[in-house]
């Protein structure tokens, strides 16, 4: 809410990019918000711990059986990104990751 100023999971307005952003829509708006799984994962922790939003609460029948878990997406790391490499290896060596193609999992 820091620089937006305001929840924008309160704003009607954005109901177009929610949808969008988490798969109800076909046209993803934003690439750097990362993928629509990992977009779901993050709402349905939102819907779990009862936080409630307008947009979320709109959409909770879907986010709730849409969403993926969060935690396996926490021990891994998609190398199919524009992180730069020297930043992305003090990533994964903090987290003890081991390499497995593109996917980075945790040891």
């Amino acid at each position: 809410m820091g620089i937006f100023g305001q929840n924008l999971l309160d704003r009607e307005d954005m109901d177009k990019y929610f949808c969008e952003l988490c798969g109800i829509d076909e046209n993803k708006p934003f690439e750097c918000v990362g993928t629509r799984a990992e977009v779901m994962a993050c709402l349905g922790e939102v819907v779990k711990r009862g936080e409630k939003y307008l947009l979320t609460q709109r959409h909770r029948e879907y986010i709730e059986s849409n969403a993926p878990l969060l935690s396996p997406m926490l021990a891994e790391y998609n190398g199919e990104n524009l992180v730069p490499d020297k930043f992305a290896d003090r990533v994964r060596a903090a987290l003890g990751m081991a390499q497995d193609g593109d996917v980075f999992y945790n040891c």
